[in-house]
């Protein structure tokens, strides 16, 4: 939503376990449905459409870095730290109670104080932790470190 992204200093990676859903996401592509709830705006931006699917652009894809890590894994995650903000959406829900644990501590102890981590809708670090400071944003619930 930056309207002046280029002149930022950003990076983003893109990690997951399944060497399929990274070739998946390298192509970029997105189905209609899958933005239906992303103002025309930042869709005329950010993505040329043909058909009934969305293509992001180049110099956002070239902004993203595409990681196969499994996040429980200490030797994969050893690079992966120092970021502004965390999104884990519906990641929890494939760990049991005390690798969520053990995970989100993890997260903790990578993340630089005051990052936001973002949670799916059905997640929380509640039950799992007391490492984070609840924090609403408009609708969602967020955690701070």
């Amino acid at each position: 939503m930056l309207n002046d992204y280029n002149n930022w200093n950003i990076r983003i990676d893109a990690v997951d376990i399944s060497r399929n859903a990274l070739e998946k996401a390298k192509k970029g592509e997105y189905h209609s449905m899958s933005l239906r709830d992303t103002p025309y705006v930042y869709r005329n931006r950010y993505f040329s459409k043909k058909d009934d699917k969305y293509f992001i652009n180049n110099d956002i894809i070239n902004k993203v870095n595409l990681i196969c890590a499994n996040l429980y894994n200490d030797d994969q995650m050893i690079n992966i730290a120092d970021y502004d903000i965390v999104f884990i959406r519906n990641v929890l829900i494939y760990f049991d109670y005390k690798s969520c644990r053990v995970l989100l501590e993890k997260l903790y102890n990578k993340m630089n104080k005051g990052v936001f981590l973002f949670l799916g809708q059905a997640e929380s670090v509640a039950r799992y932790t007391n490492f984070f400071n609840m924090t609403r944003m408009n609708n969602f619930l967020t955690y701070r470190k």
